[in-house]
């Protein structure tokens, strides 16, 4: 179950996933942040992180190229190397600039609210760091700092706002701090934090609402398609229904049945209005035949007759947060047979 919309990514997730904002996990959160299921925190102290480790990156890489080159120059004039863009120009502030930007608009894409560092938690954080406690473990005190600083951070934002949110780091440290507060709730992936979104029932259900309202027409030609295939019969006339063609149709009700993460039924009350094509006998126009004691109908009428009825729709349908939506069933008036009687009377 999903406690709370809020969620803190700390640098480490960033890291094991390499900064890849297209991959799955994070191009997913950026559309759920995009439709409002989600909000992405982050902070000061956090953002200067990943800035100095993608600065750290390029620093790296910059050298490694350096490296590689004096290794393997034998290649570098050879018309038939592999390695002829490793020995191009590298321009480390460049692509450090770009790493910098694709993060920026991760930020910008999920309308990251950027959480300050708050300085009046000091003597708090020094009282953690003498006596040991999470997130200063022993050995690795000073590097710890940060992420006290932005645990408090977070603290006090969720005490200000009573709310809770998720932090998400695969950090032991961090764990350990988050095991005893009151507000922060503690898991090692973006993958776990994902998982339970979509188990979340109020979520799948404000997004099958839209999804409903974006592909209206799709359920309407469905509906339209099912019902003209039902039986209709004469119920005022010696005739036939030759054809029915839909109209318009209005919701008078709706329920929505959540069956699990991707399967859901919908239940229509509607108010139908259809055009049926009819012929029957004009009866006007008939003589008597007393020997059979029959009516003859002399003239046959064919016409158009409109009219309104309700009925019941119930949809079975299956659908994800990608937006996914397939509809596999649709039945009218729980599949009775006997249809729908057509008055040569039209409202």
């Amino acid at each position: 179950m999903l406690e709370t919309q809020n969620i803190f990514i700390d640098t480490s997730i960033f890291d094991s996933a390499n900064h890849q904002y297209a991959n799955t996990a994070f191009s997913r959160l950026i559309t759920l942040a995009q439709e409002g299921y989600v909000n992405v925190h982050s902070h000061d102290i956090t953002i200067l992180e990943i800035k100095k480790h993608l600065s750290d990156a390029g620093e790296k890489v910059e050298n490694t190229i350096k490296k590689f080159r004096s290794e393997a120059r034998i290649f570098q004039k050879s018309q038939f190397s592999p390695f002829k863009e490793v020995f191009e120009d590298f321009n480390k502030e460049t692509h450090i600039s770009q790493l910098n930007r694709n993060f920026e608009d991760f930020l910008t894409q999920t309308n990251s609210n950027v959480i300050a560092t708050d300085a009046s938690k000091l003597d708090t954080i020094l009282g953690l760091y003498f006596t040991e406690k999470a997130p200063f473990g022993s050995g690795k005190k000073k590097c710890e700092f940060p992420d006290a600083f932005v645990l408090l951070s977070l603290e006090n934002w969720c005490d200000a706002k009573t709310e809770k949110m998720y932090v998400l780091s695969s950090d032991s440290d961090i764990e350990s701090y988050c095991e005893s507060s009151e507000h922060l709730i503690h898991l090692r992936k973006l993958s776990e934090f994902l998982e339970l979104v979509t188990l979340d029932e109020e979520v799948l259900s404000t997004h099958l609402e839209r999804l409903l309202e974006d592909n209206s027409q799709e359920i309407e030609d469905a509906i339209a398609k099912e019902f003209e295939l039902l039986g209709f019969w004469l119920e005022d006339q010696d005739g036939d229904v030759n054809e029915v063609k839909l109209q318009s149709m209005n919701i008078n009700d709706k329920q929505i049945f959540l069956l699990d993460t991707e399967e859901a039924s919908i239940e229509l009350d509607l108010l139908i209005e259809f055009v049926a094509d009819v012929t029957y006998n004009d009866l006007a126009t008939a003589s008597y035949d007393s020997e059979d004691k029959i009516l003859i109908p002399w003239r046959e009428i064919s016409e158009e007759v409109q009219q309104e009825t309700e009925v019941t729709a119930n949809i079975e349908l299956t659908f994800d947060l990608e937006d996914t939506f397939e509809i596999n069933k649709v039945v009218i008036n729980t599949g009775q047979s006997f249809g729908i009687p057509v008055s040569t009377t039209s409202f």
